[in-house]
């Protein structure tokens, strides 16, 4: 396998799971006024995407098929948190918060991240990661 495609998969399924930590994060209030949600959440971000790109074992959660288990089943998890209702705007919120820029509108954030969503495993099918 290709490490930049193994690199691709570690950041993409890193920030599945970084963004579902943070919507845990976010649910909880006295800890969420307490941190910055959106700072755990690109921490998590990057400590989830070393540790996938650095553990072998979990080769098999950047083919394609594992990358798509990893999006429903956080998905599904997300809607659980939160519901779908919150799920327009807390992710937004999250990532708005980490990037410290409150004028961006969360529906531009919104766009970004399902574009992310979408672009990601269009690039992973592409990569023909095995």
């Amino acid at each position: 396998m290709d490490k930049k495609f193994r690199l691709a998969g570690a950041v993409y399924n890193g920030s599945l799971w970084a963004m579902l930590v943070s919507l845990a994060i976010f649910r909880v209030t006295y800890i969420e006024m307490m941190l910055n949600t959106g700072l755990i959440f690109f921490a998590l971000w990057a400590a989830f995407a070393l540790i996938l790109f650095f553990w072998k074992r979990l080769g098999g959660l950047f083919n394609l098929k594992g990358t798509v288990i990893n999006l429903i089943i956080c998905a599904i998890i997300a809607v659980a948190i939160i519901g779908v209702s919150r799920l327009a705007s807390v992710p937004a919120a999250i990532i708005r918060e980490g990037m410290k820029q409150t004028r961006i509108p969360f529906l531009w954030l919104n766009c970004a991240a399902g574009a992310f969503l979408v672009v990601g495993l269009f690039f992973m099918k592409r990569g023909k990661i095995q």
